[in-house]
């Protein structure tokens, strides 16, 4: 194990991992991204598409990126009040 994700198992504001996905609401697709830390999860609307397709396609572009800053053990992601 990394002295990155050791770091986040230890501190409870650092995020442990995140991800993104899509729901249908109100004919529309709509993209989640949430965000898990030790103690609590975080889920945040990002944006509603027309086309299914737009929309698995921004989740996936969200979940890489939101994965990608999660390999940094620097970043630091607040909770929402």
């Amino acid at each position: 194990m990394t002295a990155g994700k050791d770091a986040r198992r230890e501190s409870p504001d650092l995020a442990q991992s995140a991800g993104a996905y899509v729901v249908k609401e109100g004919g529309q697709w709509v993209v989640y991204v949430t965000v898990v830390y030790p103690d609590a999860v975080s889920e945040h609307r990002i944006a509603g598409y027309y086309s299914e397709a737009r929309a698995r396609t921004a989740a996936r572009w969200m979940g890489l990126c939101a994965n990608r800053k999660m390999d940094d053990s620097s970043l630091r992601i607040k909770l929402s009040d």
